[in-house]
């Protein structure tokens, strides 16, 4: 969540800041009611070719994208789709952002696209602020543009060490608590994954080069959920006593070691870029050296209450990302206020928005917080609310003043349910991240509603996923 105080000082400049035009207020009628006379306002069609886009479908079978499964990730040909769709495959060579980078989908497609030849150069910088997945996409990145040689010779070294380890010679266990439960991980196997990240460490203090052994700890956090009686399931971690097939922590370790060198191609692909860690929403890594971008892709977290750092802490404590339960916390403020883990203090008015930017925001939420179920999340999912939708404001704001005019700016969410059958809440988020786009000033292309998404106990139209695209105009 970005609050008064923790906005980044260097948050490009509104552009326009006189500019912001939407004017939303409560709707007497129900919440759809709302939704459709703000949909009625703007271009919302079908895109049903777009369904098997926005989840990662097939990711598991594509090189380089199978080394890690990132359930919340879109699909490999989600790039060239939108690039065909925009007409800038024409251009052939292109200059991409991802602010929200996860696995490094966006830049690993673009480095696809060139190997194939839809590409002759791409320039493909992304943002993440997870620290495993940063390193997960940073290393993605860096075998692509210098494919690294003796990575298997490394492995089985690291993997020698710690087999020859004596059993009395035990590695400290990270503090979470999930570590030191018996029933979570076998002890004996938890202790291998542990003497593997610390005879990583040791070659990295001989000198080892630092790609090789970047792929070594994304192996190693690629194998910590397998190793254990624990699978990611939706928001949380769930124990799975009976969960097969499962590995020992050394072979699973060389298999995805073996995978990843398998993958590496046989020369550099022409790709230029990077992923930078930071805040995707301020996009505050990126300086003045940084030259503007022809499309901005990005799917930022959806408002369904899923905490990334929660979901991916066992593999950020394992390789010393987190060690205690400051930074864990720490982490957590970092990320878009998506989910009301740590209830924060409410984030409006912000005092880096000026005067009409904070009522253009206060007023899009507005709606959907005078029909928030009166339970006892009804603060929390209040300042939920008012943060995300500061939070996507502020996306807008600053990829705006990055995208050369005539660029394009696409984003994919997923709308979400809260609440119970009796009393729920459907967050439009397509919809409320347009408003905010449109009050920006952006060309609003078209909403392209790729597939209707179910729950139990609910239906609406506007439960659903879309694929959003946005233009600067000329």
């Amino acid at each position: 969540m970005i609050g008064a105080r923790q906005l980044d000082e260097r948050l490009p400049p509104h552009a326009g800041d006189s500019s912001p035009r939407v004017r939303v207020a409560p709707s007497p009628g129900t919440l759809d009611d709302h939704y459709r006379a703000v949909e009625r306002r703007m271009p919302v069609s079908p895109s049903r070719d777009y369904a098997p886009l926005v989840t990662p479908n097939g990711n598991g079978q594509e090189k380089v994208h199978r080394w890690f499964h990132f359930k919340e990730a879109f699909s490999s040909r989600l790039l060239p789709r939108i690039l065909k769709d925009t007409e800038l495959r024409e251009r052939r060579e292109l200059r991409i952002l991802d602010p929200f980078a996860g696995v490094g989908t966006t830049l690993v497609s673009a480095g696809d696209a060139i190997a194939t030849g839809e590409l002759r150069h791409a320039t493909a910088y992304g943002i993440e602020c997870n620290p495993f997945l940063h390193l997960v996409a940073s290393s993605k990145v860096a075998a692509l543009q210098q494919p690294p040689a003796g990575l298997l010779k490394l492995a089985h070294k690291l993997a020698a060490a710690a087999s020859r380890r004596p059993t009395e010679h035990e590695v400290a266990v990270p503090g979470l608590s999930t570590f030191q439960r018996a029933e979570f991980f076998d002890q004996g196997e938890l202790q291998r994954l542990l003497l593997i990240r610390e005879a990583i460490e040791l070659e990295a203090a001989s000198g080892t080069s630092a790609d090789l052994l970047n792929l070594c700890r994304l192996a190693l956090g690629a194998v910590v959920e397998p190793v254990s009686n624990l699978r990611r399931d939706g928001r949380a971690l769930r124990y799975v006593p009976t969960k097969s097939p499962r590995p020992t922590a050394i072979q699973g370790f060389l298999d995805k070691v073996e995978q990843i060198a398998d993958d590496l191609p046989r020369s550099r692909v022409n790709l230029t870029g990077a992923v930078l860690s930071g805040d995707g929403r301020s996009l505050s890594p990126l300086d003045n050296r940084y030259r503007a971008f022809d499309l901005v892709l990005f799917s930022p977290p959806y408002p369904n209450n899923i905490d990334y750092t929660e979901v991916y802490k066992l593999e950020n404590w394992l390789l010393g990302f987190i060690s205690d339960g400051e930074e864990f916390a720490s982490q957590r403020l970092r990320t878009v206020y998506s989910h009301p883990s740590l209830l924060r203090s409410d984030p409006l008015p912000c005092s880096e928005l000026s005067g009409r930017e904070n009522q253009l925001v206060t007023k899009t939420v507005a709606p959907l917080i005078e029909h928030l179920p009166e339970d006892r999340y009804l603060l929390a999912r209040t300042r939920m609310l008012r943060g995300y939708v500061l939070d996507m404001y502020v996306s807008l704001r600053s990829a705006m003043c990055r995208v050369t005019p005539g660029g394009y700016v696409v984003y994919v969410v997923g709308n979400s349910v809260h609440g119970t059958s009796s009393a729920s809440l459907v967050i439009a988020a397509d919809l409320l991240i347009a408003e905010l786009a449109v009050a920006l000033g952006y060309d609003l292309v078209g909403i392209g509603v790729a597939r209707q998404l179910r729950r139990r106990f609910v239906e609406s139209p506007f439960l659903r996923e879309s694929v959003v695209t946005l233009r600067i105009p000329t």
